[in-house]
């Protein structure tokens, strides 16, 4: 199987092109200086030239609504148009937070810029591609305290640590972090035997933590002291509403297929 992954030099997409490697797939990972997702006519050039049997779509910035947006379109019809499978990364915070978990039906209502390209490229894809998977996962992790291949989570709790940032970690931030190698692992599995499976998905960890005894977890983890981390509500810093609060995934669907993320 031929496997295309755009922002497959990022963090999770290193993941995800090692183990498409490993399960036998041959690997197409162009760099954003390679490909501009925006591009319509380079990205349907490429497909022609790779035909793909699979594509993997992590490539965003977070600041890009035009990438996240039109990029992730471009992509969708691209893949449809090469009768590619196709597995959509979108996130979590398409939703802006409640007191119950949110399953796959529930209606995305983002509250901040980011969230709200990510859920509009969800709906890009939708129409588009409508036999793709779209992955709402959370804050992903590295492999564990000894890799040094650490998500964003991880290095601001670390540099706050260590007096390298001033960073405040909210305890009323609550969200499902994920071993990035296992949302991996689950997108392989996207492509292979749940292939499939079609609409959103959520694929993240089984515990709902907020972001304060995530950081301690984090700095605990490596040895460091936690007495430097900040600790606040968005309450008490007037950005209520602003930010995603309470945002738990129910992950029974992907735990049912055996795609469970392990526990932080």
């Amino acid at each position: 199987m031929t496997v295309l992954v755009t922002g497959g030099h990022g963090f999770l997409g290193r993941r995800v092109r090692r183990l498409a490697a490993g399960a036998g797939h041959d690997v197409v990972a162009p760099t954003s200086a390679e490909l501009d997702i925006r591009d319509a006519r380079s990205v349907e050039t490429l497909m022609r030239s790779v035909r793909p049997d699979a594509v993997v779509h992590l490539a965003y910035r977070r600041t890009e609504r035009d990438t996240i947006v039109d990029g992730s379109a471009v992509v969708a019809r691209a893949a449809t148009a090469a009768a590619a499978r196709l597995v959509h990364l979108s996130s979590d915070v398409v939703f802006g937070g409640r007191t119950s978990p949110y399953a796959e039906a529930d209606r995305p209502h983002p509250v901040d810029a980011y969230g709200e390209a990510k859920a509009e490229a969800e709906r890009q894809v939708a129409a588009l591609a409508p036999d793709a998977v779209r992955v709402r996962t959370s804050l992903l992790l590295g492999d564990g305290p000894d890799d040094d291949d650490l998500g964003s989570s991880e290095l601001d709790a670390l540099r706050a640590a260590r007096g390298e940032i001033a960073y405040t970690f909210f305890t009323d931030e609550i969200r499902c972090p994920a071993r990035a190698i296992d949302v991996a692992a689950g997108v392989i599995a996207l492509i292979g035997e749940q292939r499939a499976l079609t609409g959103p998905l959520h694929l993240a960890g089984p515990e709902a933590i907020d972001r304060a005894t995530l950081a301690r977890r984090i700095v605990r983890a490596h040895g460091l002291d936690v007495g430097r981390l900040a600790t606040s509500t968005t309450e008490a810093l007037g950005l209520a509403g602003t930010r995603p609060g309470r945002v738990a995934l129910d992950v029974g669907l992907a735990t049912s297929l055996g795609l469970g993320c392990r526990p932080v």
